[in-house]
């Protein structure tokens, strides 16, 4: 008799009447045909045999999505739970438990709770426990909408105790004495891919195992990237987490990338309208990278399809040179469609954003498999964005399950007045927020900057470069140059700068260190160079910038040692540039405080200089646009000799506004080169061409025009405090 002599007494045989044995076993139930969707499972022979296979079980979506769009990922969301409105509260897998028939009418209850027995009271069952164990990355709730984890709820519903870190990291155990276990409704939801075993089992006093049950549940579709912003790719609760909720804390917005409008392959253009022809050495170091597989046998879905969806303002690619995405033969599926992929509109066009979704279509056929896949995913427009992964019914419309990561795309700031980059769990540090509230400069579309978002907010050290020359390939361009837009950037070369993300109307201090970069001369076509009948080039395509005060009075940054090369040269073989499609040495004088270039002789054997000169003081680096007392040669010799034509430089900018109510009224300017003092100025009108004419903003802007090669490593700004 064993257990059941202590639970039935003694038999007496003297009764003369017939003895009942009651052996309680455990039987629990879920949709392993997957015939029932979400409703409550029939106890049925057939599911009964499916449920004892583990490479089987219910299919469901892993829990990570976002059905109600409040910015909680549905499986932390407990507090107003999983419900949009219109009926979709969330995908939960609904269990029944059933004793035995005859333990249940030797005192049970059945009713038509998700899960439940009764045998409350019956001293029978004195200190035996029911005992649930739910997997790792599997959750429990007392309610279908999931606001009442199971190891909260209150008694008699809440088990008598509960163990498990509750982190996805290890298995959540769940235990009731039986003598109180009464009616309990139990609702779980996987977090990741795969099958997921639950099992339930009875045990006796001394913990030994009665009798035991188990199910299993299979998450059918996962969609990962790195929403942790780590660097990589590892498919791990810390991403799963993270990957669609969009929040104020770190990686609470799911992947970070910057909108791809800088210049990784340095062809002189936003990157974003750049094809796969202008990657072929070169990749993107700004995409996001997702993982994506289906892990169900794609046999039992003839007909059926798979669709990944990027939201307009996305593009995805099958890898980082930006190659279209085709159909892989080895997946045997029975067709694959594109629809409305990567259009982003050309230059200039209106509206000068992505108006479409992105739609990738797989259709399954009888022998079709699906291996995990690795794209990559461009940021067209700023904003919060997202990918979606579908198992869609034959109609094409009916989304049976379905994953979706989150995609921040965040506009190209350069976070260079910042400090401790690395970014923290804490919320306050500048590296978890939007860089659209950092502290440093945004960049103009076509700029360069050294490192991507992810790497930035982790703690990288980041550089930005002026325009690289305009794309010039005979064969691809027809031999003209390609504008970084449509339209020509013109001669106001302040056209499109790195601007401060913050104003400095009351003055500031400012400590910006740079580079020259790329070659001496940036390589110049027709307009810009002396060819027929267009005789206009001058010596201002040496490598230059400028530190626009207020987009109103600049502060020179010139290449003088370049420039000294072509004066002293001898001969024309000595300095070559390139002009008007050949290669060319140049000579140069100083006449009258202008510098004149050319590059061929008169007949007469007089230079031919180029039409427009370049005057001295537009040639210093540290002084004023054409400002101060500056004509001859020596004085750019002594020029020269202030700056590091192959290293780092170091200046100093100190302003002070005669008003910070008018900014145009003056400044007083006083900068430090590589430790030597200039001059202090005082200047009382515009020195440059800024964005505008004659108003001037509360900003720094740091010039940028065609080819001007100079690449900033750091700009620290102290802002001055308010005059008394």
């Amino acid at each position: 008799m064993g257990d059941f002599q202590s639970i039935l007494g003694e038999p007496n045989l003297t009764e003369g009447k017939t003895a009942y044995l009651v052996i309680p076993q455990l039987d629990v139930d879920i949709d392993s045909l997957n015939d029932s969707g979400y409703d409550t499972p029939e106890d049925n022979l057939p599911e009964d045999y499916v449920e004892l296979d583990s490479t089987t079980g219910k299919y469901v979506i892993a829990n990570t999505g976002d059905i109600d769009g409040d910015r909680k990922v549905d499986k932390n969301d407990f507090d107003d739970g999983i419900d949009d409105g219109l009926g979709n509260k969330g995908q939960f897998v609904p269990m029944t438990l059933r004793l035995s028939e005859n333990a249940r009418e030797a005192g049970a209850e059945d009713g038509d709770v998700k899960l439940h027995f009764s045998i409350a009271g019956s001293a029978a069952f004195a200190d035996w426990k029911l005992v649930l164990t739910v997997p790792a990355r599997m959750d429990a709730f007392s309610d279908v909408l999931g606001t009442m984890p199971l190891a909260d709820a209150a008694s008699p519903v809440g088990p008598n105790s509960h163990s498990g870190t509750g982190d996805d990291s290890t298995p959540d155990v769940y235990v009731w004495d039986v003598k109180d276990f009464w009616r309990v409704p139990i609702y779980v939801r996987p977090n990741s891919i795969g099958a997921k075993p639950i099992k339930w089992e009875l045990k006796r006093p001394d913990g030994t195992v009665f009798d035991a049950a188990e199910v299993d549940i299979l998450a059918v579709l996962d969609l990962d990237t790195d929403s942790d912003n780590t660097g990589t790719v590892d498919r791990s609760v810390a991403e799963d987490e993270k990957e669609n909720v969009n929040g104020g804390g770190v990686g609470q917005v799911g992947k970070r990338i910057f909108v791809n409008r800088d210049d990784d392959n340095q062809n002189g253009k936003p990157d974003v309208y750049d094809s796969a022809d202008e990657f072929k050495t070169k990749s993107d170091n700004d995409f996001a990278q997702i993982k994506f597989d289906a892990a169900i046998d794609l046999r039992d879905f003839k007909g059926y399809r798979l669709y990944l969806i990027a939201s307009h303002g996305l593009n995805i690619w099958a890898d980082a040179k930006k190659t279209e995405i085709t159909a892989d033969k080895n997946d045997k599926m029975a067709g694959f469609g594109v629809k409305d992929v990567n259009d982003y509109p050309p230059p200039g066009a209106s509206p000068a954003t992505d108006q479409t979704h992105d739609v990738y279509i797989w259709w399954i056929g009888p022998n079709s498999t699906f291996s995990e896949k690795t794209f990559y995913v461009e940021g067209t427009d700023v904003g919060r964005q997202a990918v979606r992964w579908q198992l869609r019914a034959p109609d094409g419309y009916t989304i049976l399950v379905e994953d979706m990561v989150e995609i921040n795309v965040e506009e190209i700031v350069w976070p260079s007045n910042e400090t401790d980059a690395a970014a923290t769990d804490n919320p306050s540090n500048w590296a978890s927020q939007n860089s659209a509230n950092w502290n440093g400069f945004e960049l103009a579309d076509g700029w360069s900057i050294s490192k991507c978002l992810c790497e930035i907010i982790n703690g990288d050290d980041s550089d930005i470069r002026t325009h690289y020359p305009r794309a010039k390939t005979d064969t691809m361009l027809g031999g003209t140059p390609e504008d970084i837009y449509t339209a020509p950037m013109g001669e106001n070369h302040g056209q499109h700068p790195a601007i401060s993300t913050e104003t400095y109307e009351n003055g500031f201090v400012m400590n910006v260190t740079f580079e020259f970069d790329g070659p001496e001369y940036m390589e110049a076509w027709e307009r810009y160079v002396y060819s027929a009948g267009n005789n206009r080039e001058s010596a201002s395509f040496f490598r230059n910038s400028g530190v626009y005060v207020y987009d109103h009075y600049e502060v020179q940054i010139f290449d003088t040692d370049a420039l000294l090369k072509t004066l002293d040269a001898a001969d024309f073989t000595t300095y070559y540039v390139d002009v008007d499609g050949a290669s060319r040495g140049i000579r140069g004088d100083v006449d009258s405080g202008d510098v004149w270039l050319y590059h061929e002789l008169n007949q007469d054997q007089t230079p031919k200089y180029w039409d427009r000169p370049e005057p001295v003081n537009s040639c210093i680096t540290g002084i004023p646009y054409k400002q101060g007392n500056y004509t001859t040669l020596a004085q750019l010799r002594t020029a020269a000799e202030r700056i590091n034509a192959t290293g780092s430089n170091t200046m100093i900018i100190d302003v002070t506004p005669d008003d910070p109510d008018l900014l145009e009224a003056g400044i007083t300017l006083d900068v430090t080169l590589n430790g030597f003092g200039m001059p202090s100025i005082v200047l009382t009108s515009k020195t440059g061409n800024g964005l505008y004419d004659d108003v001037a903003d509360k900003f720094i802007h740091l010039q940028s025009h065609w080819g001007s090669g100079v690449k900033f490593t750091s700009a620290t700004i102290t802002p001055k405090a308010p005059p008394t």
